[in-house]
């Protein structure tokens, strides 16, 4: 039979038909989709998704959460009332401050997915160690503005939380204390002992911007235990005499520690500007940079601007044979008459850049 002249046939389908197969019932708009929702709320600004909320229950309840995850409170802007968040508080992973600290937050609990607080205001130490005896767990709290003191590291370290029971705030313990949760810190403090305390206690850690810490007082403390940074900014101040066999000894035993820190990729032993007189660490053979040996991915090493680091090429010589990541020395170098440029040479021959 010849098909020369045959039309071929061809099933058409039509989108009603679709709707046929088991899913008669079901939407094509993917709208109307509890999965999909969420994904299109991701993209919105804060004021669409207050929009969003209006538009049906089934809208509410799909982006209310993405609406409450993160909280700015600031006193130029509109903020969600005590009331609120109280009532949206298995949303909230996130409370940045800025220039306001409302005291209905002080009494925040039971937010059992808050992760994260950021400080960008001047608080007292109380107002903070509030917020901390609340919250269940803490990822990140950055909070270099404000003073943090004994009573913050006291919520910190403590086994107890305060928690809502039956209309009375009770302490009850902690399945994990937020020392054991923390990644992220940034903080400022004049009291002595704090950074200490937060390096000995702390194991997950990842980054760290802490305030001042002495030779002495790590001599005199525990052993570090965040064995995990990456990234760690201190203001060391080398409390000795690092020209004596004694104040070598203690200086050793700072370097020891610091070496035990082998994720290091960024280190910072002297954030401030080291006034009257302050010293840091001298990066030297003699005082202990060999105990820095395991330093392997350290990228970038920041000493100060405060005073002359010593270093002589030797020493330069130990940096580049092994600190094979590094590249970038940020401060001022003092170093024997005569011997200046070949140091300055001898890294940049290495790709090694001081600034």
């Amino acid at each position: 039979m010849s098909t020369k002249n045959a039309k071929t046939s061809r099933p058409t389908f039509h989108a009603s038909s679709l709707c046929n197969c088991n899913m008669s019932k079901m939407s094509l708009n993917p709208l109307h989709l509890p999965e999909i929702i969420p994904l299109v709320g991701d993209f919105l600004y804060e004021k669409d998704l207050l929009n969003c909320v209006r538009v049906s229950k089934t809208f509410h309840n799909a982006f209310i959460g993405l609406l409450y995850r993160r909280i700015t409170v600031e006193p130029s802007s509109r903020y969600p009332s005590g009331e609120a968040l109280q009532k949206h508080k298995k949303h909230i992973e996130e409370i940045l401050f800025q220039n306001v600290f409302p005291e209905e937050y002080t009494i925040l609990q039971g937010c059992a997915r808050l992760q994260s607080i950021n400080y960008w205001s001047q608080f007292q130490d109380e107002d903070m160690a509030a917020l901390l005896r609340r919250i269940t767990e803490l990822n990140r709290l950055i909070s270099r503005y404000c003073k943090f003191g004994q009573l913050s590291l006291q919520e910190l370290l403590a086994g107890e939380q305060e928690v809502l029971d039956s209309g009375q705030m009770v302490r009850k313990t902690r399945v994990r204390r937020l020392c054991e949760t923390v990644e992220a810190l940034a903080f400022r403090t004049d009291n002595s002992g704090i950074t200490q305390a937060i390096l000995s206690n702390c194991p997950r850690l990842r980054t760290m911007e802490g305030s001042k810490i002495t030779v002495t007082e790590i001599v005199n403390g525990a052993e570090w235990v965040s064995t995990e940074l990456t990234s760690l900014v201190l203001d060391l101040e080398a409390d000795v005499d690092q020209e004596t066999e004694e104040g070598m000894a203690k200086a050793r035993i700072a370097f020891r520690q610091l070496g035990r820190l082998t994720q290091l990729n960024s280190l910072a032993i002297a954030a401030g500007c080291q006034p009257n007189g302050r010293r840091t660490l001298d990066l030297r053979l003699r005082t202990g940079l060999d105990e820095l040996a395991n330093l392997k991915s350290l990228k970038v090493l920041m000493f100060g601007y405060g005073y002359l680091q010593r270093i002589e090429l030797q020493d330069a010589v130990w940096i580049v044979d092994n600190w094979p990541s590094m590249r970038y020395l940020y401060g001022r170098l003092e170093v024997p008459m005569g011997v200046d440029t070949s140091v300055y040479d001898f890294l940049k021959s290495h790709n090694i850049s001081i600034s």
